[in-house]
């Protein structure tokens, strides 16, 4: 167990050393985007930045595609603050499944390795960001292709969202009840 606590504190201090780097460097990602990189002992981190936009629930996924790479991927806010990080505990890769984004701002994904700069592993990886959806609230803007969680109670019997739609475009818009009894 002290162990396992000691490796958890090494890797949060390392954490902690990658974040003025982060807000040096980085290349752009959008939301739907896949892309490649090497993690080896002379490039051992390597930035991604994105724009997030307050609601937006994300998902972000490091892959290793060839090589004995333990992943590490850390997300950042544009402040260096550490909002989550994930490591490959099962061997399927690490992944941030669902965050929420909590604020207008760019976003930092790092991937890294487990040991960040003491770490040994090297190999190639993809990582991927999603943009799964959005939380509701009145007003929320929605983009073709998003998905809403939200909720219509007593206290708030209807909820309206906005999009942008160009004359001629053919929309489907379905609402399926998750909990509850809504008759929707």
């Amino acid at each position: 167990m002290k162990y396992l606590l000691s490796i958890w504190t090494v890797s949060l201090l390392l954490v902690a050393a990658l974040l003025p780097v982060a807000a040096q460097e980085g290349r752009q990602l959008n939301y739907g985007d896949t892309v490649g990189g090497t993690i080896s002992n002379s490039a051992y981190r390597q930035a991604y930045y994105f724009q997030g936009r307050r609601g937006d629930v994300i998902s972000a996924r490091m892959e290793v595609i060839d090589g004995a790479l333990d992943p590490f991927l850390v997300l950042t806010d544009n402040a260096g603050n550490v909002l989550v990080t994930s490591d490959d505990g099962d061997g399927s890769g690490a992944v941030i499944p669902l965050l929420e984004i909590p604020e207008d701002n760019y976003y930092f994904l790092i991937a890294t390795r487990f040991g960040h700069s003491l770490g040994v592993t090297e190999g190639d990886y993809e990582l991927s960001l999603d943009r799964v959806g959005v939380l509701s609230g009145a007003g929320t803007f929605l983009n073709y292709g998003d998905a809403v969680v939200g909720s219509i109670d007593v206290q708030t019997p209807q909820v309206a969202y906005t999009f942008e739609a160009r004359r001629g475009d053919i929309i489907n818009v379905w609402m399926r009840r998750i909990s509850g009894n809504l008759d929707s």
